[in-house]
């Protein structure tokens, strides 16, 4: 069985408050893999790639 990771977990792993996850998810920037009763899951798989995704634009906004 597949493990889920909640918003504020992945808001945790990320150093972001919830409301920023929940805004990424609104504009479309992220997708969860599940939503149940509107609270959104993430599988590991999604997070790493969230991850790796927000390491990738946090450089970029750095080099700036």
């Amino acid at each position: 069985m597949e493990k889920y990771i909640s918003t504020g977990e992945l808001a945790r792993r990320l150093s972001v408050c919830r409301e920023t996850i929940n805004n990424w998810i609104k504009i479309g920037r992220i997708k969860p893999s599940l939503v149940i009763q509107k609270r959104n899951f993430f599988t590991e798989q999604n997070v790493v790639e969230i991850e790796n995704n927000y390491a990738s634009k946090t450089k970029d906004n750095s080099n700036e």
